[in-house]
Parts: C-alpha cells; structure tokens; sequence
C-alpha cells in the first residue's frame, strides 16, 4: 500500500510549522486522531502529550542473518520547530546487537540513535512537514528493514568482526593482523612469518625453501636459476645465481671436466703414436 493512502494523524493548521513570536510547534499529541491504518501497520504505539512524543515499535528485524532486535521509533514533536526530517526522530534498538567495533551503532544505518536515512531522507522530510505522520513512520521502518552496503556505519560483513582475507572467518579487531606485503587483514591461523627477514606476512605471500623448510617472503626468496625451485636469498650463492645444491653440482661437474680434460693432456703426451711425437722422434726432424 503506498504511503499517500494512509490517513494523516495530525490535523494540519494553515499557520506555518514555526511561529514568529514563540517558536511553538504547531502540531500536539492531542490533536492526533484515531487511524486504523496506524493500528495495523505498528502494533505497539505510545502516545505521550507531557512530553510531546510519539512512538511505534518495529517487529524483530533481521540482516543478512545478523539479529538486530526491534526498534522504537520515537518521533519529538518539539523537533519538528527547527527541522521537520529524520533528525526528529530517536531509534533505540530494545534487544540491542552492536558491532564490535562500536557500542553506538545499533543498526548499519543509526548511530547515536539517529538515523541516516539515504535515499528516503526527502521522502521522510515531506511527510513529516505535510503532517503525513503515519506515512513518516513508515518510512523511517523501511529504512530499519533495509541494508544499503554502500553507506553503512558500520558493514554487516564486519558486524562480528571482520573476515580473514586469507580463510575468510571472521575475527575481531584484536585478533586481527596485518601482512607486511599486500596490507591485508589475517586471523592469528593464517599470518605467518618469514624466517629470514622475521616480519609478518599473509600466507599468501610466504613460500617456502623445500629443501631447508623455511618460509620466505617475496623480498627474501629466489628462484634458482638451474632447478627454478624456491631457496632462501641468505642461501642464495650470488655469484651463480643457484640454490647450495646446483652449485655443488656445478662445481663438481666443472672439477669431472677439468679432471677429464687433464686425463686427455697426460694421455696425448704419453702416446708416442701421436702426430707430435712422431715429429720430434724423426731422424729427418735432427
């Protein structure tokens, strides 16, 4: 049903919302009239002339499986002489469920127990100074039903903590880590640290040395440039570029070369056969 067809609870006076001499709201509690529509849309509603309040209170609402309690919405008339908008109106949450982050947030959209109302701030504004109360009402509830992720207070996905970037459970502020590499937010199972500079870092960005075990983080690690497997930079040998182990194999295959290459000196020079040999031994080379 859209608002426009609810009855108005106020009778609207022709004077304007303020007066010049007193600065006296227009409207009273007394002047609000029976309205089925009210009945029906709020099944819990005060109405209280002393203090110039109206209120109604929201079933249970829940977001995104996170339990937020019912809301009172409380409207002050007196309010309604300086701003006739959301910020006549005081949220309280009855069984309250804040973030962790934040005792004042009751709901992604109130703070302080008042309310950013986004899109439906005009709609609230012309109900409120047309006498729409009900339609008012409505409004502000319908807000409370909704979640607009793009301008919450606080975000549901952080409503109990935020999410491990790297498993994805949440955790709170105090259990949360930062990674040193890619500024990530981690729980305590999954930040890890590097073994060779000893700073803090995401699961995914350590990789781990095989042969020695140890986890480098990307400033700390190499890949060989013979086997490409991961080794520590402090293991690094520099001057070749490989792990300790395709460097010992290199070094022992440069000595099997060089041992072989002297075999083949030693043998040549022992082999009178050989073309030199035979040249030197020659009567007609005396």
């Amino acid at each position: 049903m859209p608002f426009n067809s609810y009855g108005t609870l106020f009778q609207m006076p022709r004077r304007s919302w303020r007066s010049a001499r007193h600065r006296e709201p227009c409207h009273s509690v007394t002047s609000i009239r029976t309205s089925s529509s009210w009945i029906t849309e709020f099944g819990a509603t005060t109405l209280e002339p002393k203090n110039r309040l109206i209120t109604a209170t929201t079933d249970p609402i829940e977001l995104e499986d996170i339990e937020l309690g019912s809301f009172r919405i409380e409207l002050y008339l007196d309010r309604l002489v300086h701003r006739a908008d959301a910020s006549a109106f005081d949220i309280v949450a009855l069984q309250p469920n804040p973030p962790d982050c934040s005792d004042d947030v009751t709901h992604p959209h109130v703070r302080d127990r008042q309310l950013c109302a986004g899109d439906a701030t005009c709609a609230i504004s012309q109900a409120l100074s047309q006498g729409r109360i009900t339609d008012a009402f409505l409004a502000v509830r319908a807000v409370l039903e909704t979640y607009n992720s793009g301008s919450p207070y606080v975000a549901l996905s952080d409503w109990h903590g935020r999410p491990c970037g790297d498993c994805g459970c949440s955790m709170s502020d105090d259990e949360s880590y930062t990674c040193e590499q890619c500024d990530q937010s981690c729980c305590e199972e999954c930040i890890g640290r590097c073994e060779v500079c000893d700073s803090s870092f995401c699961r995914s960005c350590l990789e781990e040395d095989i042969e020695s075990g140890r986890m480098c983080c990307r400033s700390c690690r190499y890949r060989c440039d013979a086997c490409h497997r991961i080794v520590a930079t402090d293991s690094l040998i520099e001057e070749t570029g490989l792990c300790p182990e395709c460097h010992e194999e290199r070094i022992n295959q440069q000595e099997q070369e060089k041992d072989h290459d002297e075999s083949n000196d030693n043998a040549e020079q022992r082999d009178p056969g050989s073309p030199a040999q035979s040249v030197l031994s020659s009567p007609s080379a005396a």
